[in-house]
């Protein structure tokens, strides 16, 4: 009997024709003849999906399967050996892209109680040892999914089939094509081609889909800033943002908006190049349920100002089940009522010191290095100047060889450049320097105020175009420092909008220009209260500078101090001489004494003393040795402390008689007697030289003797 695929292999055939006829109206016997053949066995089987779809999994489910059903197309009983492998990508096998593999091996099991639900521990064979014709099985393809996969993946397997010999136990020996003799069975293959064998081999081949199920992710958003409060131009700040994915599905394609706060510049971060802070994205990528991704950027605070560290998912391929990454800050994305948490926000305060400078006060009025009537030699590093009898010095160094001190600049150099916020175009000495060799060697201007110890007091400048690049990536820097006899002496800083001071630095932040009405920006106000005799001003790149290209300068403005006191003291005494018991009576002698002393902060002029001594009508000068014995020999004695005078009795002391008092040495002309001579009027006398301004003072006394008339 035939069944549905044919009839049975191995079935003997036989067809006999009979052959009746007669013989002159007599019928003879029937002749007859036959022939015989074996129906040789067709191997045909076939393996479809079992289910409609495939099957559903989870991110890191296991022990999942995809169901196919094999039947044996032949006519006679087969075995089947069973082998499954992953799909290397491309087309899935019910559209889409195969994009994971499964975890592991597969393995491969048939459905042995005939349910078709894969149960582990009761479908364990996997192989088939015998499958009749015309009867079919379901078999399993079992295998675990990874934890980091998402939804909409999937995973394609194929299961492929081979014919074997139908055996009662174990896996039967592989079928074998046999040409058909007519004289025993042969063997067939009659298959097609599966997905990936071709037809006519014994064997068959198709493919199912482990397809992810779409989750909800739960995306959270911190964000952390070490300083909220930093100095601008000096302080750093990091900013770290984490994202975490509280699943339960994996997220993907996720993106944060994390834009560099405004008022700062970008210095370093941990995102391997992942975060463009010209954008703003962070393209974070993969997120799996249960995990964070975090990174950190360092920033320096150059503006003042009030700004916000932000951080907001933007992109995501899954559903966020409380927000949405469509909208901005301070919004309910799901108008639900649940605050949303993939969002942060920390506000900045970036703090700028102007500082301040008291005002000048100077009872004596005020003098001042002024460049606009002092002079330099362009490109020197030196330069001594003398104002209000103070002796100024200014020496330049240059450790790195930074000036420009080449056509057309050569600097320093005292000319019109700067205006520095004032009405007019200042003259200063200017400094221009290549940022290369400025790196790490910062120019130092030190200048002397004289003497040491005395100084000046009250001292004020200003330093023009301290100021930064227009993108933050160099910040000049100066620091100020002075000194009183050796002793710091504080120091007062003032800065204009372009510049930020911390104790005795200030640093440029943002560009200034060079002139016109917002030129003050960059200009640097330096004081000091009390007296200073050095400051040191070192000028350079401030360590937080990222450029090391251009040519950045400045300019030191007129040093303007209290104008130093002067004055003279004069101090006369008198002492009796010889006998007379030290009474002052006629006849008697007195050696008058006369100091003076400079008592201000500069010497006195060159040759600019004179000094008259106006003879009351009742003393008589004595003309001779004014101390007899003393060590005193000419009739005016004269002794210098810490003084630079010269002294000559006979170049430097003269007399008049006249009635009127002399105003210069050539009008005491008058030759006295020897001895006491009552024509004698005014002494004069003019010692060569300067008192200079010293402490202890520098003095001079003059000595002569009368006698009471």
């Amino acid at each position: 009997m035939a069944g549905a695929n044919g009839t049975p292999a191995a079935t003997t055939v036989t067809n006999t024709a009979t052959v009746e006829y007669d013989v002159g109206g007599v019928r003879q016997n029937p002749q007859s003849a036959s022939t015989s053949f074996v129906v040789a066995r067709k191997v045909n089987l076939a393996l479809v999906q079992a289910a409609n779809t495939g099957t559903q999994v989870l991110p890191g489910q296991t022990g999942v399967a995809v169901a196919f059903e094999l039947s044996n197309l032949s006519n006679a009983a087969l075995g089947f050996e069973l082998a499954a492998s992953q799909v290397a990508g491309g087309a899935a096998a019910r559209g889409g892209t195969d994009n994971f593999d499964l975890a592991g091996t597969l393995q491969v099991f048939v459905d042995a109680n005939a349910n078709g639900i894969f149960e582990a521990g009761i479908d364990t064979a996997s192989f088939i040892p015998q499958l009749a014709a015309d009867e079919n099985v379901t078999v399993f393809v079992v295998g675990d999914v990874p934890a980091s996969v998402f939804g909409g993946d999937i995973a394609a397997v194929e299961l492929t089939a081979i014919a074997r010999e139908a055996s009662t136990s174990g896996l039967g020996a592989p079928v074998v094509e046999t040409a058909d003799n007519g004289s025993g069975m042969a063997t067939v293959f009659a298959d097609g081609a599966g997905t990936s064998d071709t037809a006519r081999d014994a064997r068959f081949s198709a493919r199912e889909d482990f397809v992810v199920t779409a989750q909800p992710i739960d995306l959270e958003v911190d964000l952390q800033v070490s300083n909220t409060s930093p100095r601008a131009g000096f302080d750093e700040y990091t900013v770290t943002v984490t994202v975490a994915n509280r699943g339960p599905g994996n997220a993907s394609g996720v993106v944060l908006g994390v834009p560099l706060p405004g008022g700062s510049r970008r210095n370093s971060d941990t995102s391997n190049g992942a975060w463009d802070p010209e954008v703003g994205d962070w393209t974070v990528g993969a997120v799996p349920a249960g995990e964070q991704r975090t990174f950190s950027y360092t920033a320096l605070a150059v503006q003042q100002g009030t700004f916000n560290a932000d951080a907001l998912v933007t992109a995501a391929e899954q559903t966020d089940a409380d927000s949405s990454p469509v909208t901005g800050f301070g919004v309910d994305d799901l108008g639900d009522g649940i605050a949303d948490d993939d969002e942060a926000r920390v506000e900045l305060t970036i703090l700028r010191d102007a500082g301040t400078v008291a005002a000048q006060t100077c009872p004596t009025g005020t003098s001042a290095l002024n460049w606009s009537t002092s002079t330099w030699t362009a490109a020197s590093r030196s330069g001594t100047f003398n104002v209000a009898g103070k002796p100024i010095t200014i020496n330049v160094a240059d450790p790195g060889n930074a000036l420009i001190s080449g056509s057309p600049l050569f600097t320093p150099n005292n000319a019109p450049f700067y205006r520095g916020g004032l009405p007019a175009t200042q003259s200063a000495l200017n400094f221009a320097a290549r940022d290369v060799p400025l790196a790490g060697n910062d120019i130092s201007i030190t200048i002397e105020l004289g003497p040491e110890g005395v100084g000046v007091e009250n001292l004020r400048f200003m330093l023009f175009d301290l100021d930064g690049n227009p993108n933050f990536t160099r910040l000049e820097q100066a620091t100020i420092t002075g000194s009183f006899g050796g002793a710091n002496v504080p120091v007062m800083l003032a800065g204009g909008s372009a510049i930020s001071i911390l104790d005795n630095s200030a640093r440029g932040i943002v560009d200034s220009p060079n002139t016109g009405g917002s030129s003050g920006g960059g200009t640097l106000s330096v004081g000091f209260d009390g007296r200073v005799d050095r400051v040191t001003i070192s000028w350079g790149n401030a360590p937080v500078s990222t450029s090391t290209t251009g040519e950045p300068g400045f300019a030191l403005h007129n040093l303007v101090f209290c104008t130093p006191p002067t004055g003279i003291r004069a101090t006369k005494t008198s002492t009796s001489f010889g006998p007379g018991d030290g009474f002052r009576i006629p006849g008697s002698e007195v050696i008058y004494t006369i100091e003076i002393a400079n008592i201000g902060e500069v010497p006195i002029d060159a040759d600019s003393i004179f000094l008259v001594d106006a003879l009351p009508s009742e003393l008589e000068f004595f003309n001779g040795d004014y101390d007899g014995s003393g060590p005193g020999s000419d009739p005016v004695g004269f002794e210098q402390s810490n003084a630079a005078l010269s002294f000559d009795y006979n170049l430097d002391v003269g007399y008049s008689a006249a009635s009127t008092q002399p105003t210069s040495l050539s009008a005491c002309n008058y030759v006295p007697l020897a001895g006491h001579d009552p024509a004698v009027r005014y002494i004069c006398v003019r010692p060569r030289g300067s008192l200079p301004a010293t402490s202890p003072e520098a003095t001079a006394t003059i000595r002569f003797r009368t006698r009471i008339k």
